[in-house]
């Protein structure tokens, strides 16, 4: 049985999604707990990874599994055994065709700012800027993302890794709500860092070090050198995937 789960976790004390060699991961958490279970390694598949420090408020991934449980009860099954900073949503079987990661259509994330005083509560869940922004300013640059793209520049993917980085954003909206900037941006895929360049040369044009007709240069010659912005992944969520 092919089973597809949702889950949320608090991206603080992970150093990512994948399993690494040092450090805690989401993956690692969880397929100790399957691997136990079915008394041999098991392998989960996510909709993609998340760097260290990002959360995810609907991750989804995909495993396999011979137990006779009842797709109704895994739910309680992870929760009751997985740390608090990792919570399952929900969990259905699904075809044996599905796959977290290649059928994945769509996807939402979120960067969230404190634009207000610091605030030692809210310092590993959102980017402590702490300094006013003006979402029209921000807006000028957003704009230039929507649509399809050679995003080479604004990314931390190598070409040796991944060749063709053309993605597509079909929006990127901006809004504040109180002492919170919060930049939402849905596209066909991400790459690594993607996002957190994205959001960064939003705020390098509103603090005067980067003018609009270098980021779309950056955009219409696409080169790793030129774009050198970035934040940290402290304010990003993945919100949904899209099936």
């Amino acid at each position: 049985m092919r089973l597809k789960v949702t889950l949320s976790y608090n991206g603080k004390d992970f150093q990512g999604w994948q399993i690494q060699p040092k450090g805690r991961t989401v993956q690692d958490e969880i397929e100790k707990i399957l691997s136990l279970m079915h008394k041999a390694p098991t392998t989960i598949y996510a909709s993609g990874r998340t760097d260290a420090g990002v959360h995810a408020l609907n991750q989804v991934f995909h495993f396999d599994s011979n137990l006779n449980i009842d797709p109704n009860h895994w739910k309680q099954i992870f929760n009751r055994q997985l740390p608090d900073d990792i919570f399952v949503n929900s969990v259905e079987a699904v075809s044996d065709l599905f796959h977290a990661r290649f059928d994945a259509k769509f996807k939402t994330y979120r960067y969230k700012i404190n634009v207000g005083e610091f605030d030692v509560f809210t310092k590993d869940t959102l980017y402590q800027y702490n300094k006013p922004l003006s979402i029209d300013i921000l807006k000028k640059v957003s704009n230039l993302f929507i649509g399809e793209h050679d995003f080479t520049s604004f990314n931390k993917t190598e070409l040796t890794v991944i060749k063709n980085q053309v993605k597509e954003i079909l929006s990127f909206d901006i809004y504040q709500e109180d002492d919170v900037v919060v930049f939402e941006i849905k596209g066909t895929g991400f790459l690594r860092h993607m996002i957190r360049m994205l959001v960064a040369s939003c705020i390098a044009y509103h603090e005067g070090n980067i003018s609009l007709e270098m980021i779309e240069d950056a955009l219409h010659h696409p080169d790793k050198t030129k774009i050198k912005f970035n934040i940290p992944g402290t304010g990003l969520y993945l919100v949904s995937v899209d099936y």
